[in-house]
């Protein structure tokens, strides 16, 4: 069978390139405060203060707020819109300086001192097992499994009733096949340990939104978002909204791949920081360099077997436990191009470390 190739027309490129398209930090809003954040440069330590009369003081700022302004919120470690008490991970949100422009946000935000007690992190997979390890959550930071089921993931589905070592979030099993034949059948065994660095989704367009509450009391967010009612659900638990009370309005996507389907978790807690106490509008952007994407190509491959078990790891966060597990276990059998399924046999343990949330990881930028 044969198919022409034929060169097709994008229905939006001629705005793009004509300069036509409003993307969403392209919108201005009359009466926007802006957003800055400070965010955690460690990735294990104890708060043991924060002092914020500077930026208080400094020109154009409405209001700092800290962890210490949400205590109502039933949440707790690295699930809390802003640190309290620990950070758990580089880039952890500790406190939102809320002001009239974003350079009088920024210069206010370099003001801010917090005095951290830092301790040794645990940034290695394998390492995280040992029994000597530092937990990296206790059972009263976890949370439940509502971002991870972006994906299709469930964590409770995804822990096994199996004992698990420590720091262990989740454990996924995959089974196709007869694996122990098509090893002896095999002309070439490989047995070896493969680390992956992490990759970033690299779109050009930085992270965005705006938040305007209505007359009636509910609340519209612009953003260019892959999935509008994902973000409507994580909004509406930190403004204490219903859901028909909170429109999301998808705006055109600069690039996205997978990496913007829901806020960051710098974009809820910098919206909903600027919009509960006050009824105006604010507006966030969050745009550090991405590094290059991770690049593997690979010649015509057939593989017969993937070996298990494996280990990836997995952020802090309690809301993304076992997804990475499951994930990983799942497409390991896939990731070649074989003529017919292998027989394949995976395990994935997702080992729960210090490092930042999945689309906060690989970014080269510097925290505030």
């Amino acid at each position: 069978m044969s198919v022409p190739v034929r060169g097709r027309r994008r229905q939006e490129g001629g705005e793009k390139v004509t300069g036509a398209t409003r993307f969403t930090a392209d919108l201005e809003l009359p009466g926007l405060l802006h957003v800055h954040l400070v965010v955690a440069h460690t990735p294990r330590a104890r708060i043991r203060g924060i002092e914020t009369a500077a930026a208080r003081s400094a020109p154009g700022v409405v209001d700092v707020i800290t962890g210490r302004d949400f205590p109502e919120l039933d949440s707790a470690g690295p699930d809390l819109p802003l640190a309290v008490d620990h950070v758990f991970y580089v880039g952890q949100p500790v406190v939102a300086v809320v002001a009239e422009s974003e350079a009088a946000a920024a210069d206010a935000a370099a003001l801010v001192a917090v005095d951290y007690e830092e301790s040794r992190p645990v940034v290695d997979a394998s390492a995280a097992m040992d029994e000597r390890s530092p937990l990296v959550l206790d059972e009263a930071e976890a949370a439940d499994d509502d971002d991870a089921s972006v994906h299709g993931a469930s964590a409770a589905a995804d822990r096994a009733p199996e004992e698990r070592p420590r720091n262990v979030t989740g454990v996924a099993h995959l089974k196709r096949g007869d694996v122990d034949a098509a090893l002896k059948q095999a002309d070439v065994v490989v047995r070896e340990t493969y680390r992956l660095a992490g990759a970033h989704h690299s779109f050009l367009e930085p992270h965005v939104a705006i938040a305007r509450p209505e007359p009636d009391g509910g609340l519209t967010i612009w953003s260019p978002t892959q999935g509008p009612f994902v973000v409507r659900g994580t909004i509406t638990s930190l403004v204490d909204l219903p859901p028909h009370k909170v429109r999301v309005v998808p705006m055109p996507v600069g690039g996205g791949f997978g990496g913007k389907i829901e806020l960051l978790e710098q974009g809820r807690t910098s919206l909903s920081s600027a919009i509960r106490p006050r009824r105006r509008g604010s507006k966030w952007s969050w745009a550090p360099a991405p590094t290059a994407p991770c690049s593997h190509f690979v010649r015509d491959t057939t593989t017969t077997t993937a070996p298990a078990p494996a280990g990836t790891p997995d952020s802090p966060q309690a809301s993304w436990a076992g997804h990475t597990a499951s994930r990983a276990s799942t497409f390991a059998g896939s990731r070649f191009r074989p003529t017919k399924p292998p027989p394949t046999r995976t395990g994935r343990r997702a080992r729960r470390k210090r490092t930042s949330p999945s689309n906060l990881r690989s970014m080269s930028w510097r925290p505030s």
